[in-house]
């Protein structure tokens, strides 16, 4: 007799007993101590979390700032930047798309300049910025990259399904319509490279 053993995305693979790590690892934006996150993230149809995304663009945002020879300038931000984006939208839109919303103060400034996440890079500084999006209807990841010097966002998705995209559009129209007032409010335009243009 065969019996099959089908394991559930949020369900423990180790037991209690030998799921802790007795010395967590620190992965530079989160301490690790459990060893199903490392389960999670090697094994095939297992649901990512934010901690996985965090750490994973923790280390493109580190080789992207000490590999200075490549001709490729980009950085990421973290899973915190897009729910911002989201409260800023909540607010933009309920103000009738007025720009007072859009104050100096508020933490997305501080992602344009650098100081948000571990290892930032000012905006001004690189062409292309990776924001993870999670599409909550459909569980599922999605790269949006924001192209700054040909003022286009790109969406790298692997997922094809019926009403998906009107999920991701959602989330393009929040970031085509915000990061440009965050850009001008946080004076990017006077900081920008020689070698980009602006027209």
């Amino acid at each position: 007799m065969c019996y099959l053993v089908f394991w559930q995305h949020d369900q423990n693979r180790y037991n209690k007993n030998i799921e802790d790590i007795p010395r967590p690892m620190n992965f530079g934006v989160d301490l690790i101590d459990n060893k199903n996150w490392f389960y999670k993230l090697s094994s095939k149809g297992q649901l990512l979390s934010d901690s996985h995304i965090n750490v994973i663009f923790y280390y493109l945002r580190k080789k992207a700032k000490y590999e200075v020879a490549s001709s490729y300038k980009y950085t990421s931000v973290d899973c915190v930047f897009t729910s911002k984006i989201s409260s800023i939208w909540g607010k933009y839109a309920d103000l009738d798309s007025d720009v007072c919303c859009v104050d100096e103060e508020h933490i997305i400034g501080e992602y344009i300049i650098g100081y948000k996440v571990h290892v930032g890079i000012p905006w001004h500084l690189v062409d292309h910025i990776f924001v993870p999006v999670y599409v909550n209807d459909k569980f599922h990841w999605v790269l949006i990259v924001v192209s700054l010097n040909n003022k286009r966002i790109n969406v790298c998705d692997s997922y094809k399904a019926a009403g998906h995209n009107a999920s991701i559009m959602c989330e393009v129209k929040k970031l085509a319509q915000l990061i440009p007032l965050k850009l001008t409010v946080n004076d990017y335009y006077k900081n920008i490279r020689v070698d980009i243009s602006l027209s």
